[in-house]
């Protein structure tokens, strides 16, 4: 069980209302991209931004995530 399930719903919602997608597509997009994982190691720092450094956050990690296995890691991710 994920131990912040509310704050990764807030981020599911606002990444659905955001690209104007449904709610089925925005969680094949989370779990392909392991955005899940992300938000759990991630929380500290995400859960004080405001939406759309949140929204960039997400995005900036499902961008880079291929050049370095993981958008947290090498600078990317939380806080760029």
């Amino acid at each position: 069980m994920l131990k912040h399930m509310n704050f990764i719903v807030y981020c599911l919602e606002e990444y659905r209302w955001a690209h104007k997608l449904s709610g089925r597509h925005v969680v094949s997009i989370f779990e392909k991209h392991n955005l899940y994982e992300f938000i759990e190691n991630s929380y500290d720092a995400l859960h004080t931004f405001g939406s759309d450094n949140i929204l960039w956050n997400l995005q900036d990690y499902i961008e880079h995530r291929g050049e370095y296995g993981h958008g947290h890691e090498h600078g990317r991710g939380v806080n760029q």
